[in-house]
């Protein structure tokens, strides 16, 4: 269990970390996600001892670790440069923490030897690693960080350098090795896909504070902030005024002549008049006969998605539609449109 108590980092005037609460449970695989400069990489170099608190504690199954130095932490990382010994294999780089620490050589041997075969190279143990690849040079990192047998295991964007392939590998070998060892993970990262598809919870930071921490489905579905929406579910902040919200639904104008209606009304009340925030996700764009009408102005195929970009009485928004539902109009053509309201949030402005 880590617990993290009012913890700060100041750089100067600037305030990298500010003021965090958080609770990880024993066991638990924790993604921090945000943009770059919003703290995530700052506090896990806390946690990793590398950067020193301004303010706050950090606490290791009930331990006060923040005066520790690193080494005396129990805590692994695996770094996003992967940072080996290009002259030496495999083996060496895997013991190289083990043999400063006085255990018998038969010993050192068996967790070598363990801890590579979790991370499936027991075929390349004597090998060098430049003559690897990028993925199995990060299951070299991975091995070296758990062959310590740590109580915390620290991630700091370890698959940025891969290609979409092996990066897609990668995090599944990750998220074995995790259940498999059961070891407590904080793993950092910008990329929203892959925080959700990891993580057991996810804490979304923005200018050194935590925004929301829940599970995937929570910081997907039921943001908590405008800010969490737009990151996480790529939505677009619309502003709007409320027209009338009763059983039937929220309906909003953003514009003149542009009317949404949400088939099920938001959890905070609200009232005609009231100016709100919609966060609408692309995938809540479903074209459809009749609606709001909207002129196709960009369009992007990726495979089995295709992106738009229409324009709704000069409001423009990207809609990104399932191959299988794809229309047969064109850029410049006219379409019709409503909102999936499951996909889409309502904030008080």
């Amino acid at each position: 269990m880590i617990e993290l108590i009012n913890l700060s980092k100041q750089f100067g005037a600037a305030a990298a970390v500010n003021n965090v609460n958080l609770l990880i449970k024993d066991k638990e695989f924790i993604a921090l996600v945000g943009p770059s400069g919003c703290g995530k990489t700052t506090l896990l170099r806390m946690l990793a001892g590398l950067e020193e608190p301004t303010r706050g504690k950090i606490l290791v199954e009930n331990e006060d670790i923040t005066p520790l130095p690193p080494q005396q932490r129990k805590i692994g990382m695996v770094f996003q440069n992967y940072a080996l010994f290009p002259h030496m294999t495999v083996r060496r780089n895997i013991e190289f923490g083990l043999r400063g620490m006085k255990i018998p050589a038969h010993e050192i041997k068996r967790r070598a030897e363990m801890a590579t075969e979790r991370v499936r190279l027991s075929h390349k143990l004597d090998m060098k690693v430049p003559f690897l690849s990028g993925g199995e040079q990060q299951r070299v990192a991975l091995a070296r960080a758990i062959v310590m047998e740590p109580r915390v295991l620290l991630f700091d964007e370890p698959l940025s350098n891969l290609d979409p392939l092996l990066r897609e590998e990668m995090r599944k070998e990750i998220l074995r090795v995790q259940r498999e060892t059961k070891i407590t993970s904080i793993y950092v990262t910008h990329d929203q896909s892959e925080a959700l598809s990891l993580a057991d919870r996810i804490v979304v930071m923005n200018s050194g504070n935590i925004e929301q921490f829940g599970t995937a489905e929570e910081v997907y579905f039921s943001p908590a902030t405008p800010f969490v929406a737009s990151f996480i579910g790529m939505a677009q902040l619309v502003r709007g005024d409320v027209v009338s919200n009763n059983a039937t639904g929220l309906t909003v104008r953003v514009t003149n002549d542009c009317v949404f209606t949400l088939a099920k009304g938001p959890a905070i009340p609200l009232s005609a008049g009231e100016k709100v925030v919609l966060g609408i996700k692309p995938e809540a764009i479903i074209f459809t006969m009749g609606g709001n009408r909207a002129t196709i102005i960009e369009q992007s195929f990726y495979g089995n998605t295709t992106e738009y970009v229409i324009d709704c009485s000069g409001l423009k928004l990207r809609a990104r539609i399932a191959y299988s539902h794809k229309p047969d109009q064109r850029i410049g053509d006219s379409v019709t449109f409503h909102l999936d309201a499951n996909l889409c949030s309502v904030f008080k402005a």
